[in-house]
């Protein structure tokens, strides 16, 4: 199993809006148990060319194959754990002070937004790989095809901050000093976004005009980093909440919000999308 697999049941024979239903509470489970087999396999760490070479394998199988083959030699393999090894694979490329971390927030998040929405019949994936990019951290889908990919970013005691004229992310320490956040979450978020429409059409419905509905891209400034204030022409506003709005050339837009504005966030823009959409019926 992949680590975009988890929590996938089997697609029912009646229609359903999304042919695969999604099992948040056993992607949950995956999640938290993933969590103790990392502490259990220690200071373990597959290079990122590993990871990258990897990734680009197509066949399905081989893949598989390979990466048993790397855990098998870094001695993990052997070892009694119950995460599928591609996503044991996936959280061994990160560092290991992230790793733990950013993972830990990962499941937190995940919970909280099961338990705001479930009875808004949310689904919810989380770190989808593809060959072409770093993987998506989280996915969210709504009956009616409102869709949101989510990016977890935290920089230590820093302030995250735009520049508008370089339209790049930096993180400002307490010092003074400003640092260019990699991989750029402008142009990472973007690609992804094209790349999970282009060959991850099962998430969006299984045909190519579902894929291509809005999908809202939003990044997370998790603790203890904050999103800087900036210019007041640079959000925007859904109901009771403002987001850091960064316009694509191309069409689209990328938000930012702390991680406590996450929950009221998703809430006001799944409502200004859904009377959006009543509005443009009412007007045809």
């Amino acid at each position: 199993m992949s680590a975009s697999q988890l929590g996938k049941t089997k697609p029912p024979t009646e229609w359903r809006e999304y042919p695969e239903p999604i099992d948040n509470q056993q992607v949950i489970r995956t999640l938290e148990q993933a969590l103790q087999d990392l502490e259990k396999i220690g200071d373990v760490t597959i290079p990122k060319e590993t990871h990258l070479a990897i990734r680009k394998i197509e066949d399905a199988k081989l893949r598989e194959e390979r990466i048993f083959a790397v855990l098998e030699a870094a001695g993990v393999a052997s070892l009694p754990l119950s995460t599928p090894l591609s996503l044991l694979f996936l959280l061994l490329g990160w560092r290991q002070g992230l790793r733990y971390e950013k993972f830990r927030q990962l499941v937190h998040l995940m919970k909280e937004l099961d338990e705001a929405f479930k009875d808004k019949g949310i689904e919810m994936e989380a770190l989808i790989e593809h060959s072409q990019n770093t993987p998506v951290d989280v996915l969210l889908r709504f009956p009616g095809r409102h869709f949101f990919l989510l990016c977890l970013r935290s920089c230590g005691h820093a302030e995250i901050v735009f520049n508008e004229k370089r339209e790049r992310f930096f993180q400002k320490k307490p010092n003074g000093g400003l640092r260019v956040i990699l991989p750029d979450p402008v142009g990472m978020v973007m690609q992804q976004a094209t790349t999970l429409q282009k060959h991850y059409r099962q998430f969006f419905g299984g045909t190519s005009k579902a894929a291509r509905r809005p999908l809202c891209r939003l990044m997370i400034v998790c603790q203890p980093s904050r999103l800087a204030q900036h210019r007041e022409e640079l959000y925007e506003a859904f109901g009771e909440v403002k987001a850091l709005s960064i316009h694509y050339e191309k069409g689209g837009s990328l938000f930012a919000v702390n991680r406590e504005d996450v929950i009221m966030f998703v809430k006001e823009y799944l409502a200004f999308r859904i009377n959006k959409e009543r509005g443009d019926e009412r007007v045809d």
